[in-house]
């Protein structure tokens, strides 16, 4: 029996890095970087917390609207450019704060 590659064919203007790629696209960057954060945060979560706390839909929602608002928003992969984050999945966590703090902002929210 013949043994099937391990990699699905990429559009020509992407590269994979399993096609010798160190990952330069931006969008092998993007996603490396929304992974990431998707493992920091339940890391965290599970470090910190035990049995998380959760906020409410309205908390939620003007906690997106606010990352919405921000010129750190990538919204094509609901990620904050600053820390990676997915923002979907961070304002749930009531113990979560917006990251502007990183780069001397003022948190927006």
């Amino acid at each position: 029996m013949e043994e099937e590659p391990d990699t699905a064919p990429f559009p020509d203007d992407v590269a994979s890095p399993h096609q010798g790629s160190s990952m330069t696209r931006p969008i092998w960057k993007a996603l490396a970087k929304k992974a990431n954060g998707l493992i920091q945060w339940i890391l965290l979560v599970l470090a910190e917390d035990e049995e998380a706390e959760f906020s409410t839909k309205l908390e939620q929602e003007g906690r997106m609207a606010a990352c919405r608002s921000c010129g750190h928003y990538n919204s094509s992969l609901d990620v904050c450019d600053v820390h990676g984050g997915l923002m979907g999945m961070k304002v749930k966590f009531s113990m979560a704060e917006c990251e502007l703090v990183r780069i001397g902002q003022k948190p927006k929210w």
